[in-house]
């Protein structure tokens, strides 16, 4: 029992790109339906998605299909979508080479049948066909292309659901492909009695009775993330969606023969059931079933739309043994879900797949179908899709099949937020760090410039895998600190904010309280700073500009008008002398080479590590002041240029404070994060809780500045607090909850889970590491060590990774 193809093949013409006039003498009208991610629906929204698509489709006319087909292939992934080309891009295309995962696309038909003058006036003209139709058939196109219209915005305002038109190359690949099991070329015979379609075996589960689902149905039920404490919903067909990996098709075809002739039928069975109930129990059963039927249908008359359902799911692959294993999975999912089905053999088979093909809804068997309310068998639909790539973006991993996901947290066209500021959460251990050097690492190949600023070494192993673009600096009191603020290239005019931050650094180590508002001395600097530069060209310096002033003293104050009451010269030269040679403060500003100085400016990667410093409050926010002249120009400077500043461990330094001016680094970070979304730049801080910030105008200030928020597994207290901090909905609360992380011995693939919010969106996302990543973003511990001691013999973190690779360790 076999049919070519090509004759299965429903097309005889196509108008208008997504019009379809099949040889069955329908009219179908076919559009790509884009739906939600998985996990972005809460129970309201299931809701409120069930009443609109009802409404979209209650209008529709006698004799009229809707027939949503979702279908589902596995592909391998394609690395070359990893684009960059630093070691860990290499890295990363290799680690997901020849990887499979499923792919999903649902197309949306509308189909009319019943049109008598159809043939002929399509005969003599497809394309003015309307023109010759007899009046009748006239006025139920009409109709049905308002009905079409009306559904077609109706839908497109339902939440991340939009209905796309297909393209006449879509329209007629889709329907061939279907009919030759998704080879892409060629026609084929399908085998119904061998189950052969393609190149692929196959089989069929048919929905087509209602005593198949359980009674007292509901769009939605427990998806299986859920916990004891929290239930997150899911669509009661969705566990075979697109979690359900493999090739597969889910079919769902509902038949509008009019809800007043439906109606009748059901009077008329009732009726004829009720003449002959006493003879048999099974009788008995059925018309007390028409009876509840129409009883539940009268209390809720005013918007029943009687319709005819048939649903099935088609599952192919070549590996028989594959499908025999799909099969058994589907079977196992449907038991678990009370869930009955028929599974068609021979000619029921054949008409229940040929009855399937767009365009051929009208020969599907009237058996096939089952008595029901429009609102009910919108519960059978699936309602959710894989994660999409954005355009642009880093990578993390999609929650279904663990394949790179792009992801946009840059957004340059700002379509999900206004700020691209953001904040990492994380228990300790929690894998604050590796979610960071993931995203620094992509920044970096991606052109991005990143400056970090903590109080350890998260960071300190990117700067020497990428030595060429990276600078890696620490402060301790040995050793200079190896930046200059005061440098200025040859030529290169002292810009008005340059003067703004040398004049903050200058009032900073000078160390006296009422100096700080104190406009008299604020214009003094000015006016000694452009002196200072005029007369000296080179070698500029904090000690060089120190002893410019204490050697000019006050006929220096005198030349540039300066009243001595308005500059202080022995208190500066005693307070500032703690920073020249010989004071403890010196290698603040000393510099070993004033080429390295120079050198930071140009480097797209500068990482500051500030543990020596943390104890001391004073010297944490002069450094800051000091890094704030590779902030501007790493990230400020050059607006064509993107930029992101880090602060890790942000709780450690966030309540550090200078006792002499009571500016805190909350307060600067703060101002940053206003100021940097302003430029072509973002700030990020990474906490542990929120709770860590306190409740101030500065944290309100970054709070509202920030529109990036990335959550890792963390404690029920924890998010609960980021909930109340960032004012969260409850189901994003309840995604909280399902985080976790697979980090087993044994499992298939490892992998981390963050949450992210962007502007408005939320998802959740995964991250599964290279072999080479997971060691480049090692930060302490046994494998850390022994890395260290390869690096300082091959001179190379590269060299040391492939080694330990290779299985060769010291």
């Amino acid at each position: 029992m076999k049919v070519e193809s090509s004759k299965a093949y429903s097309i005889a013409k196509i108008v208008d790109n997504n019009i379809v006039f099949s040889k069955e003498g329908t009219i179908a009208y076919l559009f790509l339906l884009n739906q939600p991610e998985r996990y972005q629906l809460s129970e309201e929204r299931f809701d409120n998605r069930l009443l609109e698509f009802f409404s979209a489709f209650q209008s529709l006319p006698q004799d009229c299909y809707i027939h949503k087909q979702d279908i589902y292939l596995e592909k391998e992934f394609d690395p070359q979508k990893i684009e960059g080309d630093m070691y860990l891009d290499h890295a990363l295309r290799r680690h997901f080479l020849n990887r499979k995962g499923n792919t999903h696309y649902c197309i949306l038909a509308f189909v009319i049948t019943g049109l008598k003058s159809l043939e002929k006036s399509y005969l003599k003209n497809p394309f003015k066909y309307k023109e010759k139709l007899v009046l009748e058939d006239k006025n139920k196109i009409i109709t049905f292309e308002n009905a079409v219209d009306r559904a077609f915005q109706i839908i497109n305002n339902i939440y991340k659901t939009k209905l796309i038109p297909l393209t006449e190359k879509e329209s007629k690949n889709h329907i061939k492909n279907y009919v030759n099991g998704f080879e892409g070329s060629g026609f084929y015979d399908i085998d119904f009695e061998g189950r052969e379609l393609g190149e692929s075996h196959f089989d069929v589960f048919s929905f087509s009775e209602s005593e198949y689902f359980p009674k007292g149905l509901r769009n939605v039920k427990k998806d299986p993330i859920s916990k004891d404490d929290f239930i997150v919903k899911q669509g009661v067909m969705d566990d075979i969606a697109e979690t359900f990996l493999g090739n597969h098709i889910y079919n769902q075809i509902f038949y509008f023969q009019g809800s007043k002739v439906i109606q009748n039928q059901i009077d008329l069975a009732k009726e004829e059931y009720g003449k002959l109930r006493s003879m048999s129990t099974k009788i008995d059963e059925k018309y007390l079933q028409l009876d509840s039927f129409l009883k539940d249908s009268n209390k809720q008359s005013s918007d029943t739309v009687f319709i005819k359902t048939h649903c099935n799911l088609i599952l192919f692959d070549r590996d028989k043994e594959k499908l025999l294993r799909m099969k058994e999975m589907a079977k196992s999912i449907l038991d678990a879900s009370s869930i009955d089905f028929h599974i068609p053999k021979k000619e029921v088979l054949k008409n229940i797949f040929l009855g399937s093909i767009i365009g051929r809804e009208n020969k599907l068997h009237p058996d096939c179908f089952f008595i029901s309310h429009l609102k009910e068998s919108l519960c059978y639909y699936s309602n959710t899709t894989i994660q999409r790539d954005d355009k642009e973006g880093i990578f993390f991993n999609d929650r279904i099949n663990n394949l790179p996901l792009k992801k946009d947290i840059w957004d340059e066209k700002r379509k999900r937020m206004y700020a691209r500021n953001g904040i990492i959460i994380a228990n300790t251990g929690g894998g604050k760090s590796v979610t960071a050097l993931n995203i620094i690492t992509q920044f970096l190949s991606q052109n991005i410039n990143v400056v970090v600023a903590e109080f350890g070494r998260s960071f300190q192993f990117i700067t020497e895998l990428y030595p060429e673009i990276s600078s890696h600096v620490s402060y301790n009191p040995t050793q200079p600190l190896g930046l200059n603020p005061f440098l200025i290239k040859e030529n290169e005019p002292l810009r008005p904010e340059k003067i703004s931050l040398l004049r903050s650094i200058i009032l900073k180590v000078w160390r006296v309280e009422h100096v700080y508002d104190d406009s008299h001395v604020s214009t003094s600097i000015n006016r000694l700073l452009k002196n200072y530069y005029e007369k000296n060209k080179t070698s500029h310096s904090f000690e060089d500009f120190y002893y410019y002033l204490i050697n000019g003293g006050k006929e220096l104050l005198k030349d540039l008008e300066i009243e001595e009451q308005y500059f202080d010269l022995k208190s500066f030269k005693h307070n500032a002398s703690e920073f020249i040679t010989g004071g403890i403060y010196e290698n603040v500003f000393k510099i070993s080479d004033q080429g390295v100085a120079l050198e930071i400016k140009t480097k797209q990667f500068v990482v500051f590590e500030l543990t020596e410093v943390k104890k001391d409050p004073f010297l944490v926010t002069l450094i800051l002041l000091i890094l704030q002249e590779t902030i501007d120009s790493n990230i400020l400077s050059d607006r064509s240029k993107k930029g992101i500043l880090i602060f890790d461990e942000f709780a450690e330094s966030q309540a550090i404070k200078d006792i002499y001016s009571s500016e805190s680094v909350l307060q600067t970070v703060a101002t940053l994060y206003q100021k940097i979304r302003k430029e072509n730049g973002a700030v990020y801080i990474i906490i542990q809780d929120p709770s860590q910030l306190p409740k101030n105008e500065y944290t309100e200030g970054i709070i509202a500045n920030s529109q990036v928020l990335i959550v890792l597994p963390s404690k029920k207290v924890t998010y609960l607090k980021i909930q109340e901090t960032f004012k969260l909905e409850d189901h994003e609360f309840e995604m909280l909850q399902t985080l976790k992380n697979n980090t087993e011995e044994g499992a298939k693939y490892k992998y981390s889970e963050q949450w992210i919010k962007l502007g408005e969106e939320s998802l959740i996302t995964r991250l599964e590491l290279s072999k080479e990543a997971f060691l480049a973003f090692q930060t302490d511990g046994e494998v850390w060590s022994k890395l260290n001691t390869l690096k300082a013999e091959t001179k190379s973190l590269q060299k040391a990774i492939e080694l330990t690779l290779n299985g060769i360790t010291k």
